[in-house]
């Protein structure tokens, strides 16, 4: 198997569905979910991404097992920070 270090904008692009580079991203996690390449991404990314969801997306939750995350509040801007688990039990 790959391993893919995955850039903040890749990330952004798949999940805010920027046109036009949000097809080629979510092809990429795709190809993570069907187990042909395995994607990280760094702190910073996550930490850049939070921010921006945040800020310009329209989220409910931030699902994350990031312990600063969950720290910090589980509100926050009328977005939930869940853990993946807590996210589950509600929805699934």
């Amino acid at each position: 198997m790959i391993n893919v270090l995955l850039d903040t904008n890749v990330i952004l692009d798949a999940v805010a569905n920027r046109v036009p580079f949000n097809k080629n991203a979510e092809q990429i996690f795709i190809l993570a979910a069907e187990q042909k390449i395995k994607g990280y991404i760094t702190a910073n990314s996550l930490t850049d991404i939070y921010y921006i969801a945040k800020k310009q997306l329209e989220v409910d939750y931030i699902i994350t097992r990031d312990d600063i995350f969950l720290k910090s509040g589980k509100n926050v801007k009328n977005i939930e920070i869940i853990e993946p688990l807590d996210f589950l039990e509600i929805f699934a």
